[in-house]
Parts: C-alpha cells; sequence; structure tokens
C-alpha cells in the first residue's frame, strides 16, 4: 500500500521540483518558453527577502497579465496553465495574509492568442456574512461643543521648508551578444525589462529629496540570458557604471553597462 501511494506521489514530487530551481538568490517557481525562444511566463522570488514577480507575455511580447507575489505574512501567489503553443491559457492569483479574514482568489482566462476570454473572482467580503445576536446597550453620550478644546497653533511653531527634488535615472546598456531580461526590485516595486544586444534603456526613474543617489546601489537586478542559452552558460552578467551625467540642474543619468565574464575566469 505504502508503495502505491508514493508511486502516485512521486511523478508531482519530480515535477515541482523541476519548476522550482534556484540561481543564487533567485528561486525561479515557473518559467516557460516559446519554440523561438521568447519566454511565455516566468515567476520568481528573492530567497533573501521572500517577495518576487510574475509576469507572462504573448507571442508579439506585448505583456498579458503581471503581479508582485510574496511569501512574507500569508502569501501573494500566481500560477499559470498553458495551452499547447505555450501562450498562458489559465491564471490563478491568490492573497492570504497571515490571521486575516482579507484574503481573496481570482482566474483569468486567455485564448491561444493570449486574448483574454474571461476572469471570476472569490473573497472573504464576497461569502455571506453571520451574524451573531446579543444584549443590545446604550452608547455613551457623545462630548458636548464645549468639553472639546480646539486645537491651537503654537506661536513658535516653524513652518516647513519644501525639499529640493532630484530625479535619477538609471540607463542601461546591453552590451553582449545575448538578449537580456532585467529583473528589477526597487523601493518595494518589481519590473521586467527586456534589452537587445547593444540596446539601451532607462529602466529606473527615482526621485530622491536633497541630493542625488544612484539607483543601482540600492536596487536588486537580477540578469539573465533570453537566447543561447547554451552558451550563456558558466557566464556571469555585471552591471558597470561608465558613467555619472548631468542632464539639468536637478536630474542626472547614471550610464551601466551589462558586461559578460567567464565564471572560470574570475
Amino acid at each position: 500500500m505504502r508503495l502505491f501511494i508514493l508511486s502516485l506521489l512521486l511523478p508531482f514530487a519530480i515535477t515541482t521540483q523541476a519548476q522550482q530551481k534556484a540561481t543564487g538568490d533567485t528561486l525561479v517557481l515557473h518559467k516557460e518558453k516559446y519554440p523561438n525562444g521568447k519566454l511565455a511566463a516566468y515567476s520568481w522570488i528573492l530567497q533573501s527577502t521572500g517577495n518576487g514577480h510574475a509576469a507572462c507575455w504573448d507571442k508579439k511580447g506585448q505583456v498579458m497579465f503581471e503581479s508582485d507575489i510574496s511569501r512574507n505574512h500569508g502569501h501573494h501567489s500566481v500560477y499559470f496553465e498553458h495551452h499547447e503553443n505555450k501562450v498562458v491559457k489559465k491564471i490563478e492569483e491568490s492573497s492570504a495574509p497571515d490571521a486575516g479574514i482579507q484574503w481573496y482568489r481570482s482566474y483569468y482566462y486567455f485564448d491561444e492568442n493570449g486574448v483574454k476570454t474571461g476572469e471570476s473572482h472569490d473573497s472573504h467580503d464576497d461569502r455571506p456574512s453571520l451574524y451573531i445576536t446579543g444584549p443590545t446597550f446604550t452608547p455613551t453620550q457623545p462630548q458636548s461643543p464645549t468639553q472639546t478644546q480646539s486645537p491651537t497653533q503654537s506661536p513658535t511653531q516653524t513652518q516647513t521648508q519644501c525639499a529640493v527634488i532630484f530625479q535619477n535615472e538609471l540607463v542601461v546598456t546591453n552590451q553582449t551578444n545575448f538578449e537580456l531580461l532585467l529583473s528589477i526590485t526597487s523601493r518595494g516595486q518589481h519590473q521586467f525589462v527586456r534589452l537587445k544586444p547593444k540596446q539601451s534603456s532607462i529602466v529606473l526613474n527615482e526621485i530622491q529629496a536633497q541630493f542625488f543617489s544612484d539607483p543601482a546601489k540600492t536596487a536588486s537586478i537580477h540578469i539573465t540570458a533570453l537566447n543561447k542559452a547554451r552558451k550563456a552558460k558558466g557566464k556571469m552578467f555585471s552591471l558597470v557604471l561608465k558613467n555619472e551625467k548631468k542632464t539639468s540642474g536637478s536630474s542626472v543619468q547614471f550610464e551601466y553597462d551589462v558586461e559578460v565574464r567567464n565564471l572560470a575566469s574570475q
């Protein structure tokens, strides 16, 4: 009997292990590609923070769906199912805060071209509530206006000066021969940026009060190759600061190149 149960559970365990693959601090939860090597769906979390992102694209590279995911204080999860042509067929998004009742679950459905055909939602607020009757009580009388003290401004109160706002742009140029995917986490927000070989793009634009600040030094940026998977093995992609350019009195561009090196040479 035990052998029979084990034979039923083993394929599921192997499938789950194949989907969840750790690369450094990044745990890849789901990854599916089209035959041309473009990503169809991708989800990941940082094991150090428990936060990550999930997204999927149609065959033209247009975003069909994206969401932050988390395993902190409960969970916020996203699961993908695919058509035979690798386009996402169904998305299940669910959230359940730790020790809370504000849970919800949503389903999104797509045809083989990536066009949404329907959606459904279920949450605590959609469920009927249970009301328990008990003894009545009389609320206390509200405080009379004469008992309420009106706030007064202190004569020594100082005026707040407006902070000077600076704009910090992170510009990244892909100097490699690989098409790259940048997974960027900054200030609690997550995004994906694709860069073709020799392509440049502003990947972050952050506002900072009082001083200029390089966004690359506070953001978490994970770089992976989308094509030439075999040639990318044993290689490390890194950001290298090339220039810091002031574009106006309150705006600076921090220009970085993505360079590739062989891990064996480190």
